[in-house]
């Protein structure tokens, strides 16, 4: 499911439909035909051959590359949350600046999970931020209802800057017409407060709504 919201998110970040199957190393060797080219996920490219003409395009083309602010918890296993959205908006060539709500051993829908929440150092954590600019803010998993007054006050601010980001917002509450053990009936209450905000929204799918499709 998180794959598929992380797609969302490039597309509308983006403004163009993205197409799975052309990784961002074809488009870079497409646009910046060099002898030599070194290449990472993570920071684009390290080294780019003897072309000057080449490097000063590569930089300027850095410098424009899509930003999103990426507000999720880590679950160490169970290929969800953060780990999962780094790799698939990455790879549609947007940079993912994560901000890690809190961190599982594994994701809710284990029967056992180890869950330490971030609500402590998250205001701190944003406040460093001042400053910063991004194309788009990705809300998910939360950690506390402490956590949706933080965020809320980032996207306001964000908002309210010279370039104003889009904002989407996955719930993340509960699956199968249950939140999940760590959303409380205030913190599910309070996400109105959140929602609020956003231009994209996504739900989790109910039962019916999976017989439907």
């Amino acid at each position: 499911m998180i794959a598929c919201v992380a797609q969302l998110v490039v597309q509308l970040i983006r403004n163009e439909q993205v197409a799975g199957s052309s990784p961002v190393t074809s488009f870079l060797y497409n646009a910046f035909p060099v002898w030599e080219c070194v290449f990472s996920c993570n920071i684009g490219i390290l080294s780019i051959g003897r072309n000057l003409n080449n490097q000063e395009r590569l930089i300027d083309m850095i410098e424009k590359t899509p930003r999103i602010a990426c507000i999720n918890d880590i679950s160490g296993f169970g290929r969800c949350s953060l780990t999962t959205a780094i790799s698939v908006i990455s790879s549609a060539g947007v940079q993912v600046c994560p901000v890690p709500t809190a961190i599982l051993s594994k994701h809710t829908g284990f029967p056992k999970f180890y869950f330490s929440d971030f609500t402590k150092q998250l205001p701190d954590y944003l406040k460093d931020w001042d400053g910063l600019t991004f194309d788009g803010i990705y809300s998910g998993f939360l950690g506390s209802e402490l956590q949706i007054e933080t965020v809320s006050d980032f996207m306001e601010k964000m908002l309210n800057s010279e370039n104003p980001p889009k904002i989407i917002i996955d719930t993340v509450i509960g699956d199968n017409g249950k939140p999940y053990p760590t959303y409380t009936p205030e913190m599910c209450s309070r996400m109105k407060e959140l929602i609020r905000y956003a231009c994209l929204l996504y739900t989790s799918p109910s039962p019916r709504d999976m017989r439907r499709s």
